[in-house]
């Protein structure tokens, strides 16, 4: 009785999955691109000019052959596309920081790093909401 429970304890057992690399990854992503979308929603002339640092003219903005008439937004849409990014981003590293502990059971310089960044976004995402309150 004593050699099976010796061998019974001797055996790992694999940690519960949280999040899947799927999850983690289109969270990631998705929050990487509402980001970049609000900060280049934030630069959309109202009114244009020819000194204007994109180089419109007339309040649209262009991307390859697409051109948009951002001018009519409200600054809700760039703040908000930040803000939910940042949040993205926040959980994206989040997960990899826990996913990462629980595999090695102990804090490594890949988790502290992840765990860092995750910080970093929610860091990020407090600036930009207080910047859209004040």
């Amino acid at each position: 009785m004593t050699q099976l429970r010796e061998r019974v304890s001797e055996f790992q057992t694999l940690p519960k999955k949280t999040a899947t690399y799927a999850v983690q990854w289109v969270a990631g992503i998705a929050g990487a691109l509402a980001a970049l979308v609000g900060a280049w929603l934030y630069w959309a002339p109202s009114d244009g000019g020819p000194g204007h640092p994109l180089g419109t003219t007339d309040g649209t903005l262009s991307l390859f052959a697409w051109d948009w008439d951002a001018s009519g937004l409200s600054e809700a849409w760039p703040f908000g596309l930040m803000i939910a990014g940042g949040v993205l981003l926040c959980a994206a590293f989040g997960f990899v920081a826990r996913r990462m502990f629980r595999i090695e059971g102990k804090a490594t310089t890949s988790m502290l790093s992840a765990s860092a960044l995750s910080v970093l976004a929610l860091a990020g995402v407090v600036a930009v909401a207080l910047l859209w309150i004040f």
